[in-house]
Order: structure tokens, then sequence, then C-alpha cells
């Protein structure tokens, strides 16, 4: 086990709010970011107004609205213009799905689209920070490292206000810098033919102490998913994945990529699990 992962693993283990976090790992981010704004309008909220096309000048009397519409957070600022953000942290972005959240949003003049991610998604370009979806709607993108580090710019101004809440928000900060570390240490170098997918098992083992074995190993067979699904595409295959399942049900020819885990085991060695949907009789 490296030196680096100890490093991690130990940051980790020194937050308080990294502990708090694991009874559910989306709902706490989108809970604690959805007090930050709501607290602090004229900071954290400003801080997401720079994601609204016309962004206002005034964030007090920000409405922050949480699993709206099964929306993970929404941000409705003074004048209208609102803001949806979805949270990913234990699974990977699909594109697929932004479709079908940005889909139930009838007001998209007024509306700006937010993708806040632990990994950034497979199918962005390295130089590109938005998503152009078929039917025009855009989301920009926004990692939790570049968040800590917008996070980190205005935690100056919550401490002169509020020390204990400057605390919390120092605490935030260090928590999500190692939890995008810990991401990087176990992500897949899909060019290096020398790569063993199998051989991180040990460091995982030692990832179990903070229970986030459990979170990698759905990161990494996530990648894996994507990984086969870009290769198959490739081949001329039609791909699909498990959570947009029902739309496509009935389907016949059409190759379903999924990863599950059962009591926190994965369900099979083999995953990524490749069905190729039949016609119902």
């Amino acid at each position: 086990m490296s030196h680096e992962l100890d490093q991690i693993v130990d940051g980790l283990k020194q937050s308080p709010l990294f502990w708090l976090s694991l009874a559910s790992k989306e709902l706490f981010h989108s809970n604690f970011l959805a007090w930050l704004c709501e607290t602090y309008p004229d900071h954290v909220g400003r801080l997401f107004a720079t994601f609204v096309g016309h962004a206002p000048r005034i964030c007090e009397g920000l409405g922050v609205y949480r699993e709206s519409h099964n929306i993970d957070l929404l941000l409705r600022y003074p004048g209208g213009a609102e803001l949806v953000i979805e949270n990913k942290v234990k699974s990977l972005p699909v594109g697929e799905q932004l479709e079908k959240y940005s889909a139930a949003v009838r007001d998209k003049e007024k509306t700006s689209f937010l993708l806040l991610s632990l990994a950034r998604p497979a199918f962005l370009p390295l130089n590109k920070t938005t998503i152009q979806l078929s039917d025009g709607t855009v989301w920009q993108c926004l990692t939790y490292r570049e968040l800590a580090h917008k996070l980190r710019e205005v935690l100056p101004h919550i401490q002169r206000v509020n020390s204990y809440h400057g605390q919390l928000m120092d605490d935030y900060i260090h928590f999500m810098t190692h939890l995008d570390a810990l991401r990087t240490y176990f992500a897949i170098d899909w060019d290096d033919e020398q790569r063993d997918f199998f051989g991180i098992r040990r460091d995982i083992q030692r990832v179990k102490s903070i229970r986030l074995h459990n979170l990698v190993d759905k990161l990494c067979y996530g990648e894996l998913e994507h990984h086969m699904g870009d290769v198959l595409r490739d081949e001329g295959f039609p791909v699909i994945h498990e959570k947009l399942r029902d739309r496509h049900e009935g389907q016949e020819g059409l190759v379903l990529l999924t990863t599950d885990m059962t009591r926190g085991v994965v369900r099979t060695p083999l995953t990524p699990l490749v069905l190729v949907m039949k016609e119902k009789p």
C-alpha cells in the first residue's frame, strides 16, 4: 500500500463531516450545500450564480429547494432565474440521464443546468466544461475539486461572520479535497496497456477502514461499464445503461450495460453485466 493512499485515508479520518456523510453520501452533500446557500446567499449563493445565464446582482432572498420534482438542488434567484443542480458522488454521470432531468423542466429560458460531480464525465472532452444535449439544452460541469477551490475563496467571508460556520466550511473543503484525491488515486488509465484492473483489491482493503470501499468499487466498475460502452458503440452496437432501461424496455437488439452491488458486494466478477434485450413475448 502506498504512502499516498495512507495520507488520503488519514486525512479523511480527521474530518468530522466526512464521518457524518457516510449515512447518505449524495444527500449529505446536497443538504450541506443547500444550507450554505440559504445561510449565505450573498457568498455561496453568488458563487453558484456564476452558472446562471443572467447572473443576478442581488442574491438576498434566494430560494433553495431540495428534492423538488426529483431535482437534487434547485436555486431560484430574485428575478426568476433558476439553477438546477444534479449531484453525483457515488456514481458516474450518464448523458441520457441529463436529458431526462432537463426534459422535466418546462421553462428552459429562465433555467440553467449544472452537473456537480466527484468524477469528471467520461463523455466530456478534456478542454470542455459544458455538455450540449440533443434538444439543445446545455449542462455546465463542475467537479468537487473545483467546488472546493471556489468555496475556499469565500471562506474568509464566512469566518468573519460566524467562526463556527467557518470551521464547518473549512472541514468540508478539507473533506472534499481528500475525497477527490481518493477518486484520483483509483482512477483507471485506459491508455496504460500494463494496467491491472483487479490489482487494486489490496488497496481497497485499506479503504474499508473508512467505509469507502463500496464507493471505490462503484466508481471503478462504473468506469469499466462506460469504457465497455464506448468500445461497443465504436463497433456499431446500440448500447444503453441500466438506469435508462425502463425507457427502452421491449426494444430488441439493444445491449444493456449495468453494474450492480448486493449488500456491498459486486454482483458478479464479470460486471459490468452485458445483456442483449429481446422482444417481449
